[in-house]
């Protein structure tokens, strides 16, 4: 793809999630692939479910990739993704979105994050004690 389109980022980082019933692993793997191409500053292509949005484009930040609805028919699935992809042929828009990516992986750094979850944790736990 590289070689075809001039693209500086080639590695096709896509997370579909059509089910709401994915068990709590799949969940997560799919955040975590995410998280993993948002920090090479990758733009990612989502769907819609659960948090994807949410993480992609954040509020008061830049969005690290696009959303698409998911659908369970195969058709117009394929025409969104097509068309979210055919988006980041063109470099500015690809650039904009690259450096979106980079600012969010930063956000989602393993460190932080476990800091973050620990703290929400031990704020629950002295709610629950008193």
């Amino acid at each position: 793809m590289k070689a075809a389109f001039g693209l500086e980022c080639y590695h096709a980082h896509y997370s579909h999630a059509r089910s709401p019933g994915l068990d709590l692993f799949e969940r997560y793997m799919v955040y975590g692939c995410n998280i993993q191409a948002l920090q090479t500053g990758c733009p990612v292509i989502g769907t819609r479910v659960g948090e994807i949005a949410y993480m992609l484009a954040p509020d008061e930040r830049s969005p690290g990739g696009l959303v698409i609805s998911p659908d369970s028919d195969d058709g117009p699935f394929t025409e969104s993704l097509l068309g979210a992809m055919e988006r980041f042929l063109d470099e500015d828009f690809r650039k904009r979105y690259a450096r979106g990516a980079a600012e969010l992986g930063r956000y989602y750094d393993i460190d932080d994050l476990s800091k973050r979850y620990e703290d929400l944790y031990r704020r629950l736990i002295e709610m629950n004690v008193r």
